[in-house]
């Protein structure tokens, strides 16, 4: 038999089995808590790790020592690396190109010491060495409250880089040609005076506009003129130096900065050289082209101390090579800066001049030499400055021309023209078409024709004693967007004349395609006629070709006897000019009109020593 235990120590016994029960459960319910947050913990590990691996971004972290801890599959793909590369102990700056290493681990110390890192660009390298852009973020990485690494996220950039760059490229240089803009020359050009000013070198502006480009855009269509621009900007770029620029400012201008010390006869070197190479025909799309340039010079310092007044006298200058008739060059000079002051003045006086009614219409008769008499008259605009006096037509067209204050002017001149005509019919003067010399300006506008319908209205001037008047120059560059309106125009009763023919080489029988009514001999073309062989060869062409056209003529610019002879004999008998008659005042005219005058009366006044002319050329011409 057992002996029993005493009550204490069985109550011992029990209370030492019921702790080691309790600790036992304890321990067992600690393990569980632990094997629970193990498994919690390798789930939020294997979570983070499959997050990362959707990343289309490198995930890192490093200790400390700025080796890599951890890393995602995206690291393998854009460094190169394998797992084991990885595994056997990489430094995060062995993924950054070498130019930037060090500052890449200075910026990974303001990490350790709890700095956050926003997106910092730096250049990382591949393990086959190859260099690329990418951004980088870092946070410090913490474990009870102490810094134990870093943390971050690397991004390759390198579509954003070619992005970016492009949208620099589109800024800076021009679509079309790929040759740098505007904004990028200005840059070039301060740069490229700063360093002129430093070493007492020359900077040389020259600035290039293709003669009549508008033609080929017109004739042949924008691809081929996009295609004639950029074969113009290869052999630009091909004729100067790697360090000079090339850049276009847009449409046909082009603008070539010469660096380095260029003398003037450098750069008449270059410009010559320019001219001879675009002398070559072109072949695009089918079509042989040619090219005419106009190149204005302009030298630092010699002609100007800054970009702006550098550009704008080279400006100055390329319009002096294309008044000199195109197609040559012309360096800047203190008188263009003159006549360029003059211009602003005239262009100042010209948008006052309309508002102040100084401008006056005159008169110049057109006479038949078969009947003696005024068969109509061309009305002309005439100035009369307060200050300046009578201010010439040939100083200030050009200017409204450029400007576009040809149309309001325009607009007065023909309101003015059937206005006066409608009071000369209303008195019971003999009823003549009066001629209004127009702009392409007036021709091209959508609205011209109904503008018209409204000034006849108003005037009740009857359509078939008006006569419009462009310029053959005109009828050439702009035939599709003419013709439209001419034909209006024709439908109206309106009479169309081409004016200043013979001053191009548009032949005559061009003309039948278009409503033309008559064409007036150009005074150029009148000048040394008969004595010049080469004019009187054109005129004659001119005027048989008329004849079998149909077409009427008038010679305008007669001055002398032997011109009028000539004329007479081959049987053109319209003219007008200063041998008959100076342009005459509305009042003037009024009383030739009212007076009914034989032209033939007129003579012994006008010229003296011709009194018997028209005895001679009724006997030429009976």
């Amino acid at each position: 038999m057992h002996k029993a235990l005493p009550e204490k120590s069985l109550q011992d016994h029990i209370q030492v089995m019921l702790n080691m029960r309790r600790d036992l459960l304890e321990n067992r319910r600690e393990a569980e808590l632990a094997r629970a947050q193990a498994q919690a913990e390798a789930r939020e590990d294997n979570r983070f790790k499959e997050l990362t691996e959707l990343l289309p971004q490198t995930v890192f972290e490093v200790d400390r020592n700025g080796r890599l801890t951890f890393t995602n599959r995206c690291a393998f793909e854009s460094f190169g690396y394998s797992e084991h590369d990885f595994d056997i102990g990489l430094f995060a700056s062995d993924l950054i190109a070498a130019e930037d290493r060090t500052r890449f681990r200075e910026n990974l110390h303001r990490v350790y010491n709890d700095e956050r890192l926003p997106g910092i660009e730096y250049y990382g390298q591949r393990k086959n060495g190859s260099i690329f852009p990418i951004l980088v973020f870092t946070n410090p990485m913490h474990l009870d409250g102490e810094v134990v690494g870093a943390r971050g996220i690397l991004v390759d950039i390198t579509e954003r880089k070619l992005a970016e760059h492009e949208i620099r490229k589109l800024a800076y240089h021009d679509a079309l040609t790929g040759l740098p803009n505007r904004t990028l020359l200005k840059d070039r050009l301060d740069h490229a005076l700063a360093q002129a000013y430093r070493d007492g070198s020359v900077v040389a502006l020259m600035f290039i506009d293709l003669d009549r480009f508008k033609v080929i855009n017109d004739t042949y269509g924008h691809s081929v003129g996009d295609e004639f621009l950029k074969s113009i900007a290869r052999i630009l770029r091909s004729t100067v130096r790697e360090t000079d620029t090339v850049a276009r400012l847009g449409g046909d201008e082009f603008i070539l900065l010469l660096e380095q010390g260029k003398s003037r006869r450098d750069v008449t070197v270059v410009a010559r050289k320019i001219l001879e190479k675009l002398s070559a025909p072109f072949n695009i799309e089918g079509h042989q082209l040619f090219a005419s340039v106009s190149i204005g010079i302009a030298l630092y310092p010699y002609d100007a101390n800054d970009g702006d007044a550098l550009m704008k006298h080279a400006d100055l200058a390329m319009y002096a090579a294309k008044e000199r008739g195109r197609n040559t060059y012309q360096f800047f000079s203190e008188k263009m800066g003159e006549e360029a002051r003059e211009r602003q003045l005239l262009e100042n006086g010209l948008r006052r001049a309309l508002e102040r009614e100084e401008f006056f219409p005159v008169f110049q008769p057109q006479i038949d030499l078969k009947t003696r008499r005024i068969i109509g008259a061309e009305v002309l605009l005439r100035w009369r400055d307060p200050v300046e006096g009578m201010i010439p037509p040939t100083k200030f067209f050009p200017i409204a021309e450029e400007t576009n204050l040809i149309r309001p002017i325009g607009e007065w001149v023909l309101r003015r023209a059937c206005a006066q005509n409608q009071a000369w019919r209303q008195a019971g003067y003999p009823q003549l078409p009066i001629a209004v010399k127009l702009s392409q300006h007036h021709f091209k506008r959508p609205d011209f024709v109904g503008l018209l319908d409204q000034i006849l209205d108003e005037t009740g001037l009857d359509p078939h004693l008006l006569e419009l008047e462009l310029a053959e120059n005109v009828l050439m560059e702009n035939a599709g967007v003419i013709l439209e309106t001419l034909t209006d125009l024709k439908v109206r009763g309106v009479h169309l004349t081409i004016d200043a023919f013979g001053s191009g080489y548009t032949p005559l029988s061009y003309l039948k395609h278009f409503p033309v009514d008559r064409v007036k001999i150009s005074p150029q073309l009148m000048q040394n006629i008969p004595d010049n062989e080469e004019k009187v060869t054109r005129l004659l062409a001119i005027l048989r070709e008329s004849q079998q056209l149909g077409i009427d003529v008038v010679a305008s610019g007669v001055e002398s006897e032997a011109q009028v002879l000539f004329l007479q004999k081959q049987d053109c008998l319209k003219m007008q000019g200063y041998f008959f008659c100076r342009p005459l005042s509305a009042e003037d005219m009024s009383g030739r009109l009212a007076s009914g005058v034989d032209w033939r009366d007129e003579l012994p006044r006008l010229r003296g020593e011709l009194i018997h002319i028209h005895d001679r050329l009724e006997n030429r011409h009976p």
